[in-house]
């Protein structure tokens, strides 16, 4: 049997274990193996033929981390344990990890992606037909979109006709082949029959997944102990948390290899004012009070909320009724924070959020028919104002920076290479933050003491109306009941909390009413055609000889204005005279009443007057108007309105809750770090999960004077650019040059362009320059051969972070300090020498030594060694080691898994053995036979 240890990309070693008694056969060297032993490739395998051994990797971080890795499975690969130890990362195994890992990185999921790989190699790599088997696998193991009613699929449907998304989860299946230990199909389960050839075809493409799996899996240990050895435990945290939550794995450094050379560090950082306090009047939402530093921010560059506008008309019957009313933020109460989360220009259901905001706007501010069609014109540009859709371009670039972007610490102004400092910890969050918002909230919905917050008052007032059942109380209020939840739901809406739009109530009473005055109309319709008909026949009365034509005329005259007939029909101008003083007068009062409750406005009145006519329109009208089916759907709509809010108000009472407890922690705690992330975690939980939440920090005594010193010699740092280089601007030229490779810096410079034709705003970005160093150049751009002061070489001689920011304020090193990290890369300046890293095996007493060595004589007797003779030397070493830069799979079934790689000189006296006659090899019996 062979167990691998690691093989760490291009660069690694086999680790090999053997019973004692395997005897291995000499194998014919053929094929593929041939091929690849012969192939000059790109990797190095050196490893020895017991448990010792050693890794050439191109850098000593990249040693360390195999060492470790190795370390872990060599003491750990007799125990049941040892599996995740057990890391392979051979250079096939790597490429297809990073596959699937710029998938993931593409925003898709590990379930989805395996799940493709598995259906693309059922449809495309065996000559079995096994397509048919995929659709089955589908149902068996759906992806999330077949669990929601919305794409679910049903088991008749063509799998030609289903959605791209509803791959197999591949994820689901192999947990499930894990956990029933059945690697063959139908893998324990009810999958219809399959021949041989079938299984065969499709166990080959589950196990081929299954290695994909592990593959990433090693790819994403080997990268945290990669970050572990470096220190970098931070990352090292994230890129765990990344793999296990599903998030956007980072690029595994793990097998790069490193350029060798000074690392320039860039990081551009956001930086806002500190010290507000969230109760400042000015900020009127709860976004704004949950990141005060932020809204101020945003308020100092956006236009004036009263000059942001869109035009809002009003149809009626087709006819605008308002002439277009602007309105702007400030008319909607908004804080600019707001704007940040709810204006999205670039999606389908681009202004959801704001429209229901408008919506209830209009409704409540204009005296608007239920049924009037509000028209939204972003576009529409005021005279002297800006329109929402100037502005979406730069909300756009804002929210990418700002949503997209962690908050600063003290470390993300630090070199990487130096320690962390014990002060780094020391982040706060002023719980006033939340207070607030829980204030705000309780003051809705709480339901204590009965009948005073809006909510709880509303639950009653609909839970009393539905208990009685009577329709008619349940009518009269209605539209209060529409206005008070619409206003409770626009309330919660700030808060960006779920099930809180408005649109829901304004249809409904808008269907509604349009329902009623169909019906309506439609009555008052027929009694106006039936009254033009009797003034018709009224107008033939005259023409009519005889007395039996005339009482013909006006009965059928009558029908048309009553309901019943005249029984006993007195003379015909008598007759005539009742009818036409008497009947049709009140027929056409009947009719003008009707007509007039197509003038109500709001769905009770006109509820009410229905009702109020339906007693004397059956003197008139058999037919009536029938509102059952609608006086049925203001039960089901007072039901609906009920649950609704008994659900609203349990799920904010249950956020009220675990806010409360994660601020009951902040008591049991002193751990700065501790106390912020609760704090924080209560804020998303009262607004919600995407919220930035930006906590301010206290950087230490030194890192602050160094900050400080860098700050104020900002300008010195461009010198050498600004003077030599003429470039006036050249800050703007390194923000420029990198927006068109990297997205966020893109949105930078989208963002500063678009402000400086908006507003008078700017976004001056200050570069920095870390370790500090008096007379330094910046080395974002060109820098001199030389010191200008002093004339001596410039050299660069550490690693430097180059920290470009924009300030909100002064800095001020006495002051704690917030902002975001906007982007960050890394460059490598090249330098002459080159460290490689050489790591040994070491842990074990039973540890022997390596086996593998590169002895090198000189080629002639001189006296010492030649330059070029070294040279050589390790070019024919490099050559020899690419010939056998194999895959492990390739060897270990041969016999020369047992001597590859085996010792290897220019010369062999015997090729057959892995021993060498060195003295042979360097024509040492020809040199003593000449001195003889």
């Amino acid at each position: 049997e062979v167990k691998r240890g690691i093989h760490l990309g291009a660069y690694g070693w086999l680790e090999e274990v053997r019973p004692k008694d395997t005897v291995l056969q000499p194998v014919a060297l053929e094929g593929e193996l041939k091929t690849k032993l012969q192939r000059a490739g790109d990797a190095m395998i050196v490893k020895d033929g017991s448990n010792a051994g050693f890794l050439l990797a191109p850098s000593p971080n990249q040693a360390v981390t195999a060492a470790v890795l190795r370390n872990g499975y060599i003491s750990n690969r007799f125990t049941p344990s040892a599996k995740p130890f057990a890391i392979n990362l051979s250079s096939e195994r790597v490429r297809l990890a990073l596959n699937i890992i710029d998938g993931m990185r593409a925003g898709q999921g590990l379930a989805a992606l395996l799940g493709y790989q598995l259906e693309r190699g059922l449809h495309d790599r065996h000559d079995a037909e096994v397509d048919e088997f995929i659709y089955d696998l589908r149902l068996a193991f759906p992806l999330q979109a077949n669990h929601m009613q919305s794409t679910h699929t049903e088991d008749a449907e063509d799998i030609g006709q289903i959605e791209a998304r509803n791959v197999i989860d591949g994820l689901a299946l192999i947990e499930h082949i894990e956990k029933s230990g059945v690697h063959a199909y139908p893998f324990d389960l009810d999958l219809p029959q399959a021949s041989t050839a079938q299984k065969t075809a499709i166990d080959a493409e589950v196990q081929r997944i299954i290695d994909l799996n592990d593959a990433v899996a090693d790819l994403a240990t080997a990268e945290g102990v990669h970050q572990v050895v470096q220190g970098n435990y931070d990352r090292a945290t994230a890129v765990f948390e990344s793999y296990s939550k599903g998030q956007l794995p980072p690029v595994p450094d793990v097998v790069q290899t490193p350029r060798a050379g000074i690392t320039i560090t860039h990081r551009v950082a956001l930086q806002f004012r500190t010290g507000l306090s969230p109760a400042d009047p000015q900020n009127r939402t709860p976004r704004s009070k949950a990141e005060p530093a932020l809204n101020d921010w945003l308020r100092g560059v956006l236009p004036p909320l009263a000059d942001i506008v869109c035009v809002v008309e009003c149809l009626e019957d087709g006819v605008d009724t308002t002439g277009g009313v602007p309105v702007s933020v400030s008319d909607l109460g908004l804080e600019p924070i707001d704007l940040l989360y709810l204006l999205h220009a670039g999606s389908d259901q681009a202004m959801s959020g704001l429209d229901d905001i408008l919506y209830r706007h209009v409704y409540s501010t204009y005296a608007t028919r239920p049924d009037a069609t509000i028209r939204i014109l972003y576009t529409k540009t005021v005279t002297g104002k800006k329109s929402f859709f100037q502005i979406s371009s730069l909300l756009d670039s804002l929210r990418a920076l700002v949503l997209q972007s962690r908050p600063l610490n003290a470390a993300d102004v630090r070199p990487p290479t130096e320690a962390k400092g014990n002060d780094d910890g020391l982040l706060f969050l002023d719980p006033q933050r939340v207070t607030l918002l829980t204030d705000e909230l309780s003051a809705i919905v709480a339901p204590q003491p009965p009948g005073v917050t809006p909510l709880q008052k509303l639950i009653e007032t609909v839970s009393a109306l539905v208990a009685a059942g009577d329709v008619d109380d349940m009518i009269d209020e209605l539209d209060t009941t529409v206005a008070d939840f619409g206003g409770i739901l626009a309330s919660l809406g700030r808060f960006g909390l779920p099930q809180t739009g408005t649109g829901f109530l304004y249809d409904w009473r808008r269907r509604m009413y349009a329902l009623l005055l169909e019906k309506v109309d439609v009555v008052r319709t027929r009694l106006q055609t039936r009254l033009d008909d009797f003034d018709l026949l009224m107008a033939q009365y005259p023409s009519k000889p005889t007395p039996e034509e005339k009482y013909a005329l006006l009965q059928d005259a009558e029908r048309f204005i009553a309901s019943t007939r005249t029984i006993t029909l007195p003379p015909p101008d008598d007759y005539r005279d009742t009818l036409q003083n008497v009947k049709r007068p009140a027929f056409a009062a009947q009719l003008g009443r009707i007509q007039g409750l197509l003038g109500k406005t709001s769905v009770r009145d006109l509820f009410m007057g229905i009702a109020a006519e339906q007693t004397t329109l059956g003197t008139f009208d058999l037919v009536g108007i029938d509102i059952t089916d609608e006086r049925r759907q203001v039960q089901i709509f007072f039901d609906d309105v009920k649950a609704k809010a008994g659900q609203l108000q349990g799920d904010v009472m249950e956020r009220l809750g675990d806010a409360e407890v994660l601020l009951g922690e902040l008591d049991s705690t002193s751990a700065a770090a501790k106390q912020t992330a609760n704090v924080a975690s209560a804020i998303r939980r009262l607004l919600h999960d995407d919220f930035k939440v930006i906590p301010p920090f206290v950087p230490a005594a030194a890192q602050a004077d160094e900050w400080k010193n860098a700050v104020d010699d900002s300008s010195s740092l461009l010198r050498y650019l600004e003077t030599v280089e003429d470039i006036d601007f050249p800050v703007d030229d390194w923000l420029y040059g990198a927006a068109r490779v990297r997205e966020k810096m893109h949105h930078l410079e989208n963002a500063t362009v678009l402000l400086e034709g908006l507003t008078a705003a700017s976004m001056d970005l200050r570069p920095v320059q870390f370790p500090y160093r008096e007379n330094d150049y910046w080395l974002a751009l060109s820098y001199p051969d030389k010191i200008e002061e002093t004339g001596k070489p410039f050299e660069i001689s550490e690693d430097k972070l180059l920290y470009t920011a924009i300030y909100a304020e002064s800095f001020d090193r006495t002051r704690p300090q917030c902002g975001l990290l906007l982007d960050e890369w890394t460059e490598v300046l090249p330098v002459a020498d080159t460290t490689a890293g050489l790591a040994f095996h070491f842990d074990q007493p039973n540890t022997e030594p390596p086996q593998t060595l590169l002895l090198v004589t000189p080629s002639e007797f001189r006296g010492g060694w030649q330059w070029q003779d070294l040279t050589d030397t390790l070019r024919e070493v490099l050559e020899m080691a690419k010939k056998r830069g194999v895959e492990p799979d390739q060897i270990d079934a041969t016999g020369y898994g047992t001597i590859l790689p085996a010792l290897v000189s220019a010369a062999s006296a015997l090729p057959v053995t892995s021993t060498l006659n060195l003295a042979k090899s360097n024509k040492y019996y020809t040199q003593v036979a000449r001195d003889e």
